[in-house]
């Protein structure tokens, strides 16, 4: 059995805590499966885990609540959030309140193990004491951007400001402080980035590459567009070029 072992899993979606139980519980971790936040808040009356993976929404108390419980309550338990990739204005929240690091869904067991092994090995160069749980604190401006992933996804939301906002102007005010800095560094082609991301995905034997690609996509686009309208659903249907009916239905398949 692994040190550091004890993680727990609170995601609404049945498939992911199996997944990740029966992963985590083979790679020598001691595994224990939330369907929401409250129910993650009720044991923490009985015990506490080592590290935490959390959805970022459910119903209920979702996974931004159990963020702001453990800032508060238990601030050296490490929290990993699990999100969609579209949800990236969030996920850059979820890090600025004191996320320890991410995981973009879909993914595999070999990538939440690796994450889970980095936040154990960056935990084990920290002495617990006063002065560094201060170090560490979320509203220590050294949290963002911290680690490795985190730069990865700033990378990531950089690009895809970008891509999206072709002929608009970005002013650095409208930009994480983060994306500013990354996006000075990179000039973007949208069809290069789509281009490496499905070698990368068929190079790990995944399959039905537009079921994947294409609700991130569609929910993108269509939240940009709510964006550049103030939300006016008539004018964002415009812009994308659909009519009010297949953009209401559109929001309401995408959950948006």
């Amino acid at each position: 059995m692994r040190q550091d072992k004890k993680i727990w899993v609170a995601d609404d979606d049945e498939s992911i805590r199996w997944v990740l139980e029966k992963g985590l519980s083979e790679a020598g971790f001691e595994v224990s499966t939330f369907e929401d936040g409250n129910e993650v808040v009720n044991q923490l009356d009985i015990e506490s885990p080592n590290i935490v993976l959390t959805d970022m929404r459910m119903p209920g108390r979702d996974g931004m609540d159990l963020l702001d419980t453990f800032k508060n309550d238990y601030p050296n338990i490490p929290i990993i959030m699990m999100t969609a990739f579209s949800d990236l204005e969030t996920t850059v929240e979820a890090f600025d309140n004191g996320a320890w690091d991410y995981l973009a869904k879909p993914f595999d067991i070999h990538t939440a193990i690796s994450k889970i092994d980095k936040v154990i090995s960056e935990r084990k160069s920290v002495t617990v004491s006063n002065k560094q749980i201060e170090e560490i604190s979320p509203d220590n401006e050294k949290t963002v951007g911290r680690s490795e992933a985190m730069q990865d996804l700033f990378n990531a939301i950089g690009k895809l400001m970008f891509v999206l906002s072709p002929g608009q102007d970005l002013k650095e005010s409208d930009l994480h402080k983060q994306l500013f800095v990354q996006t000075q560094k990179d000039e973007v082609n949208w069809e290069e980035i789509l281009e490496s991301w499905a070698e990368k995905q068929l190079s790990k034997g995944e399959d039905h590459l537009l079921n994947v690609a294409t609700p991130i996509f569609e929910r993108t686009m269509i939240n940009v567009a709510l964006k550049s309208t103030r939300g006016n659903k008539s004018e964002a249907a415009k812009l994308l070029g659909w009519g009010r009916n297949t953009l209401a239905r559109k929001i309401q398949e995408l959950d948006i």
